[in-house]
Parts: C-alpha cells; structure tokens; sequence
C-alpha cells in the first residue's frame, strides 16, 4: 500500500479517536497502524460510501467493527475518512467522528467551505 502513499503522507486522527495525532512519512504510518492493530483481537472495516469532494478529496463513510485484545469487548462505530491525492499518491488521511465532519474537513481542505453544493 506504501507504494500509493507519497512518502512524505500525513496521517491526523483526533484526540476523540484511538491512537490520537499527527504521523508523517512511511514509516510514523506503519507506526501508527501497528500500534492500531495491536489493541485489536480482530478487526474489520467495511466502506459503506465514497464521495469526491473537489479535484483533490475523496471521503469514505467507513463502519468499523473491533474485538479488545484482552477484553473481548466488541466495539462498532461509523467514521468518516478523508484522503487527499496530488499526482495519483495519496498525501493525506484524515480520521473525523463521523462522515458528516468529513465531509466539512475536506470542503475545507479544498478551499470549498462555505460554498454551496
């Protein structure tokens, strides 16, 4: 998957979310997906719906579905996934609350905030 990501990728979930910050580069990514998928027995993401958001942002409402490593404790939530893309690799992913704040965050990012449609 590296190979679709720029090399200098910035990855930003929010202090809302597990694994809350700011990772840049191959390497924080592997980092961050590793310490992800250690709090997790199994995990499964299923995307729901996909939208483009301007010329550069695409938005996934992705509905997630864990079980604890440790607990056993089954969790599920919706969340929305922002991705931006320049020169076909991907240079950034954003984790929001839900794919309504997604959506804002990458009209946004695309300089559309405030604009109709």
């Amino acid at each position: 998957v590296l190979d679709y990501f720029d090399r200098d990728i910035v990855v930003q979930v929010p202090i809302e979310l597990g694994n809350a910050g700011t990772y840049r580069g191959h390497q924080a990514f592997l980092r961050w997906l590793g310490a992800w998928n250690e709090a997790w027995e199994s995990f499964d993401i299923r995307v729901v719906e996909t939208i483009a958001v301007g010329d550069r942002h695409a938005v996934s409402n992705v509905s997630q579905t864990g079980i604890g490593t440790g607990s056993g404790v089954q969790v599920t939530r919706d969340m929305g996934w922002v991705f931006e893309v320049r020169d076909r690799r991907c240079v950034y992913i954003g984790l929001q609350t839900d794919f309504d704040a997604a959506v804002a965050a990458a009209r946004e990012r695309e300089g559309l905030a405030g604009a109709g449609g």
